[in-house]
């Protein structure tokens, strides 16, 4: 939801999958008008702009900047410190936010969760109780208070502007990098698209979510999983939008559609981690892409190896290669383009 352009800035707080910084720092001087960036950090960006939207599909999460602490070069800045001050001086919310009713306190030191020391919590949930005019509630809050330690020599009090989101299983990818691979694509109006292994077709969603195209293709062996995309796809409010959407159970090595035929590969192979896979997959993967991709077309490719440059088609070019965090662990984002 967005609110209406404020006279003067209004400075926020995003956080995403580390490793992006780059693409995100694209998308938002695409996507926030006037936007200022004040710092891009490992996962989490701080900007301001005057027209602003709650909502941006690539970030995991975005927070009202209430206060901040601390500049690399100076003392390193602790929470408690952050938190006297908000006790000594009471929490402002920025122009056009409404006061939530109830909230609770969430502290985190370079992404792991903490307690403040001493008394320090409750007096600083007494003040923002009489400074917000909330009630403190540990589980059901209508709003969340954070405050945020990062390891670059910097704090910040936040008023959380997203709500919570559901866990992915195992294996799924979460929306909002389904989104960045799909913004990676560079997404045009006559795409062909394919994910040959869409599982629960976060990234086919993703990229139907993306601007324009001219067909998108979600395939996998698991019929389950496929027969479940059917539904959702059925399920869609968009009657061109559904005939556009092509939902298949099918081998992608098996040699199912003409050469040529995509302008766009975007997908998340098995990474071997959970189940064995044959040592030529890859290769043989990287070859069928070549194979089904136009001239110009291209391939983002997720993958927990590092070694895909050295074991690709001379005819598939790499472009730009990212090194992210997905739930813990160590991931390369490919980006080909079809010579």
């Amino acid at each position: 939801m967005s609110l209406p352009a404020k006279s003067g800035a209004v400075r926020l707080f995003s956080t995403f999958v580390s490793g992006f910084e780059s693409v995100i720092e694209e998308l938002l001087r695409r996507d926030v008008p006037n936007v200022r960036i004040l710092r891009l950090l490992d996962g989490a960006v701080d900007y301001e702009t005057e027209a602003w939207s709650r909502f941006l599909p690539y970030m995991n999460n975005t927070f009202a900047v209430c206060r901040t602490a601390g500049e690399r070069g100076h003392d390193s800045p602790k929470l408690e410190r952050l938190a006297e001050d908000l006790i000594r001086k009471p929490l402002t919310l920025p122009t056009g936010l409404r006061r939530p009713r109830s909230f609770r306190l969430v502290a985190s030191r370079e992404n792991q969760l903490v307690s403040l020391t001493g008394s320090c919590q409750f007096r600083l949930i007494d003040s923002l109780s009489h400074s917000l005019h909330a009630t403190f509630s540990g589980r059901q809050a209508e709003g969340e208070i954070w405050l945020l330690e990062r390891r670059e020599g910097l704090s910040y009090g936040l008023l959380r502007l997203t709500g919570l989101k559901r866990d992915c299983p195992r294996g799924e990818l979460r929306p909002e990098l389904a989104t960045l691979l799909c913004e990676m694509s560079h997404p045009q109006p006559e795409d062909t698209v394919l994910d040959p292994f869409a599982g629960s077709g976060a990234i086919p969603l993703a990229r139907s979510r993306c601007g324009g195209f001219h067909g998108i293709f979600a395939a996998d062996k698991d019929s389950a999983q496929m027969d479940a995309l059917k539904k959702v796809v059925n399920g869609i409010s968009s009657a061109r939008l559904r005939r556009s959407f092509f939902v298949r159970c099918q081998d992608f090595l098996e040699n199912t559609y003409d050469d040529g035929f995509f302008s766009a590969i975007i997908t998340d192979p098995p990474w071997g981690l959970y189940a064995s896979i044959p040592w030529d997959f890859y290769p043989n993967v990287l070859r069928e892409c070549q194979r089904l991709l136009k001239p110009e077309g291209r391939l983002i490719l997720l993958s927990a190896r590092t070694d895909l440059e050295q074991i690709c088609p001379p005819q598939l070019l790499l472009r730009q290669c990212l090194h992210v965090l997905v739930s813990g662990k160590k991931a390369m984002v490919y980006a080909f383009v079809r010579e």
